[in-house]
C-alpha cells in the first residue's frame, strides 16, 4: 500500500507542471482551481504517507538494567592502563553474555558498566524476572573474573510502563515518543 501511495504522490507531482503548461491555452479560470485541487490532494496523500512511515506507538513494560563496577576508580589507579582495559573488556563480555542468556539487549556500554533493556525488542511477561536473573548471573560472573582484584557490581533495576515508539530497523531499540 505504501508503494502505491508513493506512486500516486509521484504521479500528482508530475502532473502539476503539465497543468501549469496549459495555462495559456486553458486560461487562469481553469488552471488555478485545478492546481489548487491537485495541491490539496497531494498534501493529504503526503500526510498519509508520513503517518505510515512513522514508527507505531505501543504501550508496554520495559525493564531497564543498569550495572556499574563498584570502586572502579581506585582499581584503575592500581592497574596499568592495558590491564585495566582487559578487566573492563572481560567484565563487559561477561555482562553481555548474562544479559543475552536471559533475552535482554545491551543498549549502551558506559565506562565500566552498561545499560540493558528487557522487553525492548519483544515484550514478554517474564522480562522483569529475566532482568533479575541476568543481574544475579552478572554478579556471579564478576566475582569469577580472573585476576587478583575482586570486582563487585552495583545493580539497578527499573520497570517502565509507558508508550514507546518502535524504532526503525537501523536504530534497533524502542524510544519514547516526543512530548508535546
Amino acid at each position: 500500500m505504501a508503494e502505491s501511495l508513493q506512486a500516486l504522490i509521484e504521479e500528482l507531482r508530475a502532473s502539476s507542471p503539465l497543468i501549469e503548461a496549459q495555462r495559456s491555452a486553458l486560461g487562469e479560470a481553469i488552471v488555478a482551481p485545478a492546481l489548487a485541487a491537485l495541491r490539496g490532494q497531494l498534501a493529504v496523500l503526503e500526510q498519509q504517507a508520513a503517518a505510515q512511515a512513522a514508527p507505531a506507538e505501543e504501550r508496554r513494560m520495559i525493564t531497564i538494567l543498569f550495572v556499574d563496577m563498584v570502586g572502579s576508580t581506585s582499581l584503575a589507579e592500581k592497574l596499568d592502563p592495558e590491564e585495566w582495559r582487559r578487566v573492563v573488556v572481560k567484565l563487559h563480555t561477561a555482562l553481555a553474555e548474562a544479559i543475552a542468556a536471559h533475552h535482554g539487549t545491551v543498549a549502551q556500554y558506559l565506562g565500566d558498566g552498561l545499560l540493558a533493556f528487557f522487553g525492548a525488542r519483544e515484550a514478554g511477561e517474564n522480562d522483569p524476572e529475566n532482568a533479575i536473573r541476568a543481574a544475579l548471573d552478572a554478579q556471579a560472573a564478576a566475582a569469577n573474573l580472573p585476576g587478583s582484584e575482586k570486582v563487585q557490581l552495583a545493580v539497578v533495576l527499573h520497570a517502565v510502563d509507558g508508550l514507546f515508539k518502535h524504532a526503525h530497523a537501523s536504530e534497533g531499540l524502542p524510544r519514547l515518543p516526543p512530548q508535546g
